[in-house]
């Protein structure tokens, strides 16, 4: 019977940031609170989602309340849901929820689709009775004010600068989370409000399974980065099929991280076998990941959380 584990990321930062502390605390109480959620009811599922929520409620990170807003100053969200025995859900570019998350989970419950995106994803949520909420925060329209002056408002002027800007921004604070119950049930939860300063429309790697978001009886992983480079690499599955070939946790991301770091792609990854086993790692600068096991006191640091920003090289 594996061992009932819980890990949490707030995001992989390839630049230093001066909300270390903060972000580890963050981190640490998602853990905790997933934690507690999987003690309590033996669910993986319930606990990721619990774990997520946490972290799409702190301001700091680019989730939920605290997504970054896009060039328009909308906020435009993305969370996934993905289960080892193969039930799959999420939404992309849904506007004013308060936990993209959740919305997921219905749509992985309560429909025969994969993935809702945009206003049919918004319309989704207020039919089963989600409120109307504004995600925007101090920090996340701190971060807009700031770029937006860099730039003038019309997006048709905007485009030929655009690659310049997105090379200019390199804060991804992207969450996730991973669980196994007791029964052996592995799950994996990623949600983000994108990039900053993102075209509207832009979609990610959290919502595709596979990049962002992968579960299957091998192992679970939720990745963060630069999205772009997530989904060409597949990380996720990647983790996967490197269990499957017979390499352990660590061996597995060690590998996928290193693929990120040849292609020059900011990326990291949780994620659990079969048996438990946690890991953690990325290569970039700072990523805040806790973890907890039955048995722990409470929620500690997996892996290295302040990296060299090896992409770079």
């Amino acid at each position: 019977m594996p061992t009932p584990t819980l890990i949490v990321h707030g995001g992989c930062h390839d630049q230093p940031i001066d909300v270390i502390d903060n972000h580890l605390a963050g981190s640490q109480e998602a853990a905790q609170v997933g934690f507690t959620v999987l003690e309590e009811t033996g669910s993986a599922l319930h606990a990721v989602m619990a774990a997520v929520r946490s972290l799409e409620d702190n301001p700091l990170f680019d989730a939920g309340t605290g997504s970054f807003a896009n060039l328009l100053g909308e906020v435009e969200m993305d969370a996934f849901l993905a289960t080892s025995d193969g039930q799959l859900g999420g939404v992309a570019g849904i506007q004013r929820v308060q936990y993209p998350i959740d919305v997921a989970f219905e749509v992985m419950t309560r429909t025969p689709h994969v993935l809702l995106v945009g206003e049919g994803a918004t319309q989704f949520a207020r039919v089963l009775g989600f409120a109307d909420y504004d995600p925007g925060c101090g920090e996340a329209d701190e971060v807009f004010a700031t770029e937006n002056k860099r730039l003038k408002p019309q997006l048709a002027k905007l485009l030929p600068k655009y690659q310049q800007l997105r090379e200019g921004l390199k804060n991804t604070s992207t969450v996730g989370a991973v669980a196994i119950d007791s029964s052996g049930l592995m799950v994996a939860g990623t949600s983000t409000g994108g990039i900053p300063q993102k075209l509207p429309g832009r979609i990610g790697d959290v919502a595709i399974f596979g990049a962002g978001t992968f579960a299957s009886e091998v192992g679970v992983a939720s990745a963060t980065g630069f999205g772009e480079g997530i989904i060409q690499v597949a990380v996720t599955r990647a983790y996967a099929q490197a269990l499957q070939a017979g390499k352990d946790p660590a061996q597995a991301a060690q590998e996928v991280i290193g693929v990120c770091t040849e292609q020059h792609i900011a990326c990291g990854i949780i994620g659990l076998d079969k048996n438990g086993t946690p890991i953690a790692h990325h290569n970039g600068t700072f990523m805040a990941t806790h973890y907890q096991q039955a048995g722990m006191a409470h929620a500690e640091i997996i892996g290295t959380v302040r990296g060299r920003g090896e992409y770079l090289g």
